[in-house]
């Protein structure tokens, strides 16, 4: 094979990912996408939103309950309408923009790995990353986070495809090198800025490592940054000239208290993002001694100390970010996301080129692995039949449990080239059965908990002609699957305009605004949390209907109807 900045040319496999990946990945992001209803506060709040505008709110100024909400750009909401239009108001159908750009991730993942380093090494890094914790996770939940990764690693795979000639040798089109910055602007568009910053930070660790290898990697950076921003600011520029003000809004309040201040309470500690990587990582968190220490060997060894630029690009895709979110001022689980494609794609490689000498690091790095895999799945199991009861459905466990053992048995005393890829298989098993135990353990999730079962009971209370409302509770999701916008407390409104009449009249304060919600003789029905029943909203009044999670679903009869 020939060279070209640090990287080899020649057959790298198979152009287009086996079919038998595709067809497993695709299955373990849809099995069961619907089983288990939205959980607040997010999955409600985005299906909210895109039930709204695909029903005639409008596209361009997203509503939530009613009143627009400027707090992220569109690009998710308008997937989701789309989803909504295209397969019905569902929670499968609210996921699917997820799982599709989760499926998206995985296959750039693997046609960058495949560009690199050859189809073995793609297709294990591939199913390493759909076997990771919450990668599985977050592909199956609606938030905006999956959808910016797949535009973040979109972005950096038209770099690599940029920088990388094909198997010929041929340099590759200049387009790739504007699709580079047309990503970059889609996932602005999606999320916010991190979009920028991890695409910029990995192709910073790729030309710092290509230069001192000797080779350029021009990238049209002024120009390039200047569509990226178009793009990316340009629902921003249209609302703020339609909506006086906003301006001021997105720039002090979304971005610079966001990053700089705790005025969103999202304060954490710097460290906070270590154990997330720990524990989102799993079962790969096992490697991660392994694949730090192999490389720090294999760089101290290395007469001329200069990383390859491949080691550039999964440096700057990780640490450099990883810094940047660990400085923020706003800090959730989620936001690490970005960094799973770049460490699938390191273990994949540290693997391929170095466990085949059997050295007993790596063996003992699987070993662990195997073993978390078995304990998590025992756990669960233990879990579910002695806390919650009964056998069902207890049996989607077993089989993941028996897969574990069995691969345990298997290769225990040994490692092979395929290794990796069976331990991702029964990682995947392990996280889909776990997703068939979450309707059992839902009254434990608190304020996470789904309402929909409390939802349909307030469907059979108020009727199509009653009153309905939330109390403090942040759980948009009762509105998404009662199909109705219904009255709430400012506090959750996150009013930015000044409310119109008719919005003002659905804003409640106290029981008593809760009450006059319902016209005269018709009954109203609301959700609250524990800490509002029995203090806001009290007997005779109010009568408990149901309980999930965080949640109590409360109703008030008017005189008239009960008699």
């Amino acid at each position: 094979m020939a060279e070209s900045a640090g990287v080899s040319i020649g057959s790298r496999g198979p152009t287009r990912p086996p079919l038998l990946l595709v067809v497993w990945v695709i299955g373990v992001l849809a099995a069961w996408l619907g089983v288990r209803g939205l959980n607040e506060p997010d999955e409600g709040r985005y299906a909210e939103i895109g039930r709204e505008m695909a029903g005639g709110a409008g596209w361009v100024i997203p509503h939530l309950n009613g009143f627009p909400h400027f707090q992220k750009p569109p690009l998710l909401y308008w997937a989701t309408a789309l989803s909504f239009k295209s397969f019905g108001v569902t929670e499968w159908g609210a996921r699917l923009p997820s799982a599709l750009a989760a499926l998206g991730t995985t296959l750039v993942t693997w046609a960058i790995g495949r560009r690199l380093f050859g189809a073995g090494v793609a297709t294990t890094a591939a199913l390493v990353l759909i076997g990771g914790l919450e990668f599985f996770g977050l592909a199956r939940m609606l938030t905006p986070d999956m959808l910016m990764t797949f535009w973040i690693t979109a972005s950096i795979g038209c770099l690599v495809h940029a920088m990388v000639p094909g198997d010929d040798g041929r340099e590759s089109s200049p387009g790739w090198k504007w699709a580079f910055f047309v990503c970059q602007g889609l996932g602005f568009m999606t999320k916010g800025p991190m979009a920028l910053v991890v695409p910029a930070s990995a192709a910073l660790g790729w030309s710092l490592a290509a230069r001192r290898n000797g080779h350029r990697t021009p990238l049209p950076w002024i120009r390039g940054l200047g569509i990226a921003l178009a793009i990316g600011l340009m629902w921003f520029v249209v609302i703020s000239i339609r909506v006086p003000g906003l301006l001021d809004y997105f720039v002090g309040d979304e971005l610079v208290k966001r990053v700089a201040s705790k005025a969103h309470g999202r304060s954490k500690p710097f460290w906070f993002f270590i154990p997330v990587l720990v524990g989102g990582a799993l079962p790969w968190t096992a490697f991660f001694p392994w694949v730090i220490g192999t490389a720090w060997r294999r760089i101290r060894q290395r007469s001329t100390r200069l990383l390859a630029p491949w080691q550039g690009l999964l440096l700057g895709w990780t640490v450099i970010p990883f810094l940047v979110l660990s400085v923020s001022g706003s800090k959730l689980l989620t936001y690490v996301l970005p960094l799973y494609p770049a460490l699938a794609l390191a273990l994949a490689v540290a693997w391929d080129r170095h466990a085949a000498r059997k050295g007993p690091g790596g063996r003992w790095a699987w070993r662990m692995a195997a073993m978390l895999l078995a304990v998590i799945t025992a756990a669960l199991l233990g879990i579910r039949f002695t806390r919650f009861g009964g056998m069902a459905p207890i049996w989607p466990l077993a089989f993941p449990l028996f897969l574990v053992f069995q691969l345990i048995r298997q290769r225990w005393g040994a490692t092979a080239e395929d290794d990796l890829a069976r331990m991702a298989v029964a990682a995947s098993a392990v996280w889909i059965a776990s997703t068939l135990q979450v309707p059992a353990v839902n009254a434990t999730l608190g304020r996470q908990a789904s309402i929909r079962e409390l939802a349909a009971k307030a469907r059979d209370y108020a009727g199509t002609d009653g009153a309905v409302f939330s109390y403090d509770v942040r759980a948009c999701g009762f509105g998404f699957y009662l199909d109705r916008v219904i009255g709430i407390r400012a506090s959750e409104a996150d009013l930015v305009l000044k409310p119109t009449p008719e919005e003002s009249r659905r804003l409640i304060e106290s029981a008593a605004d809760a009450a006059r919600l319902a016209a005269p003789g018709k009954p109203v029905c609301g959700l609250t949390t524990r800490e509002h029943w029995g203090t806001d909203f009290t007997k005779p009044d109010w009568e408990e209907l149901g309980r999930a999670g965080a949640f109590v679903l409360i109703g008030r009869r008017a005189p008239e109807a009960s008699r």
